[in-house]
């Protein structure tokens, strides 16, 4: 992902997918999320299903 953010990499589903799950507007917010005092390693860990089912569905990065 930081690859497509930085662009010089291709754009990931992983992108989409989080930012819609987190509610989020933008990439660039999940570093805000994970930075925050209030994000607990409960709701990161949370993100593993998110990040397995973007995978199965053949995600650019996770070849």
């Amino acid at each position: 992902m930081a690859a497509s953010f930085d662009g010089y990499g291709p754009k990931s589903l992983l992108e989409t997918t989080i930012i819609e799950h987190l509610r989020l507007a933008q990439v660039y917010e999940i570093n805000d999320w994970l930075h925050q005092s209030k994000c607990t390693n409960k709701e990161v860990a949370a993100l593993v299903p998110v990040v397995v089912e973007t995978a199965r569905m053949g995600d650019c990065i996770f070849n």
